[in-house]
């Protein structure tokens, strides 16, 4: 499920992969929002953005969501390779234009 890919300078990707990168998206926040709900029912609040874990895939999830944008930028029958599309969801580059964390929050 997880693929640190995503944030790469060097994963390239085409339209053609728009469905398993939303598949993948949408099970990397199924995860998160579980892993967030056992911990809040475990220590009686959620885990915080600075949890090593969750900040990781704060990231991928960022880094998807840009690359599904650029992706949906393209036209529907390109076969055009995009390039470095989610580098700016890697951790440090938190105010991408767009992103929004695990809990669906922008982080612009």
């Amino acid at each position: 499920m997880r693929n640190a890919c995503h944030g790469c300078d060097h994963f390239p990707t085409d339209r053609t992969f728009l469905p398993d990168i939303q598949r993948q998206l949408a099970e990397t926040q199924s995860l998160a929002a579980t892993r967030q709900a056992r911990h809040t029912e475990r220590y009686g609040e959620p885990m915080s953005g600075t949890n090593v874990w969750m900040e990781q895939r704060d990231a991928e999830i960022r880094s998807m969501q840009l690359e599904i944008l650029a992706l949906e930028a393209q036209p529907a029958d390109s076969t055009t390779v995009v390039r470095d599309a989610g580098v700016l969801g890697r951790t440090g580059y938190q105010d991408a234009v767009g992103a929004s964390d695990s809990k669906g929050a922008s982080l612009s």
